[in-house]
């Protein structure tokens, strides 16, 4: 919800002075400065609430949450590690199919 015209319209505080647009555009960006920053301070809480729980998470979980992730970072790593062992095998598979069917021999 970023919308540059809030910042201009809000700063000067009268209807006609801002933005550049009509009087009728500029009251209506007025009236909604309220809302927006309602909508602002709603979403800054929830930040800040986000960060507060994650370091009481951290606090109290940190340990437990370490040894999770360097489980599943093994894991992913073993998957991507067989995940491209597949590939070249079957790109082996293709080039020799590839050969096979461009061979001189035929």
């Amino acid at each position: 919800m970023k919308d540059s015209n809030y910042g201009e319209c809000c700063k000067s505080g009268e209807q006609g002075q801002c933005c550049g647009k009509s009087h009728q555009q500029n009251a209506e960006k007025h009236s909604d400065c309220p809302k927006h920053f309602l909508e602002l301070a709603d979403k800054a809480w929830m930040e800040l609430l986000k960060d507060k729980i994650k370091i009481e998470i951290e606090n109290k979980k940190g340990a437990e949450l370490e040894k999770l992730a360097e489980i599943i970072a093994k894991a992913n790593g073993k998957k991507w590690k067989h995940k491209i062992a597949a590939e070249m095998e079957c790109e082996d598979y293709k080039n020799t199919l590839k050969d096979f069917f461009t061979s001189s021999d035929k």
